[in-house]
């Protein structure tokens, strides 16, 4: 039999309360994962090597200033972390909750946790490491990482935020 309701979906038929239910989704576990990585760096400094891989190309790896590339990803995940939680509860705030919207929170909140743990994956792959295999390893790692997140978030995300609304008829 055909269910006109979702399975698996964090339901509520009450859009306005979302945003209430899901503070910790939003707001708390973002935050969270934001000051875990960036006390990473932190303790990690000294330890760190000035200059890693960032790139690949046709020519091998490209490197470049681990303090750069950290604070572009601490960056990058903090806007996209916060432009997807802002996104979420004003689209939520007015009723306007459909499959587009629900998929553009997703995809940025996804991809502030994929830049976190990409980040993550970097620093603790250079950490005390001075060989430039290692460094090209980490590199490595922290792409697939950054891609293995991205997808997984995106699973979590299609379930935990709200069903969405249909397209009413006219």
């Amino acid at each position: 039999m055909i269910s006109s309701e979702p399975t698996g979906q964090a339901g509520t038929t009450d859009p306005k309360a979302a945003p209430r239910r899901l503070m910790w989704v939003l707001t708390i576990i973002p935050l969270i994962a934001f000051l875990a990585t960036a006390v990473v760096y932190a303790a990690a400094g000294p330890a760190l090597p000035a200059s890693i891989a960032i790139h690949v190309g046709p020519d091998g790896y490209g490197f470049g200033s681990l303090r750069t590339t950290a604070l572009v990803s601490l960056a990058v995940a903090l806007g996209t972390l916060g432009f997807g939680t802002r996104y979420t509860l004003n689209r939520l705030k007015i009723g306007y909750w459909y499959m587009a919207e629900k998929t553009t929170a997703a995809a940025f909140i996804s991809i502030g946790y994929a830049s976190l743990a990409a980040l993550l994956a970097l620093l603790l792959g250079v950490w005390g490491q001075s060989t430039l295999a290692a460094q090209e390893g980490a590199f490595t790692v922290a792409i697939l990482v950054f891609a293995l997140t991205l997808i997984a978030s995106m699973g979590v995300h299609a379930v935990i935020l709200p069903r969405t609304r249909n397209f009413e008829s006219l």
